[in-house]
């Protein structure tokens, strides 16, 4: 990508990139040191098309400033170690076999005591006894 899509993406001002590739011919697409010829041209032009379809498309989840200015995360980190956490540190012990009803049942427990919601597990369950 050239510098100029790169300082608005990381700028998260995504309508403009769009708007950016939208006005761009063939001609001025970047092409970079080696890569002239007419094949490499049309390379880019559908990297290029490709690329506008993907940040329209996906335009409403791209507003990384609305989020973050909202409280919200915006990267995975915190997906992917809830995942290890949760998941993958009880369901991946050695010489353990899951049934899908078991290990959605365990899952489940798992998520309400990692979400501070084990107290109401818990009266519950000595509700229901």
């Amino acid at each position: 990508m050239d510098e100029k899509v790169l300082v608005e993406v990381n700028t998260k001002q995504i309508g403009r990139v769009c708007h950016y590739y939208g006005e761009l011919t063939e001609s001025e697409l970047p092409v970079h040191k080696g890569q002239e010829t007419a094949e490499k041209n049309q390379e880019v032009w559908q990297y290029r098309e490709k690329l506008k379809g993907y940040y329209e498309t996906n335009r409403k989840r791209m507003r990384y400033r609305t989020f973050i200015d909202a409280g919200y995360m915006t990267g995975s980190g915190a997906v992917e170690s809830a995942h290890r956490t949760v998941i993958q540190q009880r369901l991946k012990l050695s010489g353990q076999r899951w049934t899908t009803l078991g290990e959605q049942q365990v899952l489940s427990l798992r998520v309400a005591k990692y979400s501070n919601y084990w107290d109401k597990v818990r009266d519950l369950t000595r509700n229901a006894a």
